[in-house]
């Protein structure tokens, strides 16, 4: 846990002073982009799901230099389970995830550095249980190369959905993904 902290107090750190902020658009508007990403996910300690894929979209919103904001929808395409030992395979639940992101970010030009975090809701279907929606957490760290008005993002994130009795299901994902910035 000592680890962790001292990598995310230096990744602040590096977030605030790296680079320059510079965030608004033309005659100071915010800045206001689109976007979609995917790639990978791990479940972290689950019988139930193997590694897939995710696919999202995203709306960003630049208020104040450092801080954006940042709707997403993340899809899970999560993989069945084999049980070792046996012949019977797990029907990976299928999550959808709506949710809002406050994103501490450094811009520089072409490049910038940040950390995320989010609150939001996942449909949870798991087969022979039912549909549930679940409160769900996400933290995560990214970097952004800007391309002109468009940027390509790399984050990885951890996705924490709330279950029953205090247990929840965590997916670690590696999104990477295109943005488009109006200005």
């Amino acid at each position: 846990m000592k680890r962790f902290l001292s990598i995310a107090a230096v990744a602040v750190v590096l977030c605030l002073v790296a680079t320059p902020p510079v965030m608004a658009g033309p005659m100071g508007l915010a800045k206001l982009g689109v976007g979609a990403y995917g790639v990978t996910a791990f479940p972290v300690v689950q019988d139930d799901a193997g590694t897939g894929t995710l696919l999202g979209a995203r709306v960003r919103l630049g208020l104040v230099p450092i801080l954006m904001l940042e709707g997403s929808y993340t899809k899970f395409n999560l993989g069945d389970k084999d049980v070792s030992g046996t012949n019977i395979t797990l029907q990976a639940p299928e999550e959808s995830t709506w949710s809002i992101n406050a994103m501490l970010r450094s811009s520089g030009v072409g490049f910038s550095m940040y950390l995320t975090g989010g609150i939001g809701t996942t449909k949870l279907k798991v087969p022979q249980a039912g549909d549930e929606s679940k409160a769900t957490y996400n933290v995560g760290i990214g970097a952004e190369i800007g391309l002109g008005p468009v940027s390509l993002d790399l984050s990885p994130r951890l996705y924490i959905i709330n279950n029953a009795d205090g247990a929840s299901r965590k997916n670690l994902a590696g999104l990477a993904g295109l943005t488009y910035y109006f200005f």
